[in-house]
């Protein structure tokens, strides 16, 4: 892994980790880290609250942002008791 592909996702999970818990009220907080086809696919799922607002949910902006600028995607799956965000990441980022 690219060391800048690696101090971006340091980033990427803290930033998160921290949103479900100081915003979703979370209790527990799973990670899942894969590799396939030339991208890095990081997946955080949370217990909390989900987001209060209707669907479509927004997606974080600060997360969703610094995806897009390594050529990544973020997406969002939210529900009552649980929010994944899924960031596709390109392996060979800039």
């Amino acid at each position: 892994m690219p060391t800048l592909l690696l101090y971006e996702c340091q980033h990427l999970v803290r930033e998160a980790v921290a949103n479900a818990v100081r915003h979703g009220q979370a209790g527990t907080i799973t990670l899942d880290l894969a590799s396939a086809g030339g991208a890095l696919r990081l997946a955080i799922t949370d217990d909390g609250q989900g987001f209060a607002c209707p669907p479509p949910h927004p997606l974080p902006a600060t997360l969703a942002t610094r995806a897009a600028a390594l050529g990544g995607a973020l997406a969002l799956e939210t529900g009552s008791g649980q929010t994944r965000l899924v960031f596709t990441l390109p392996l060979d980022v800039p």
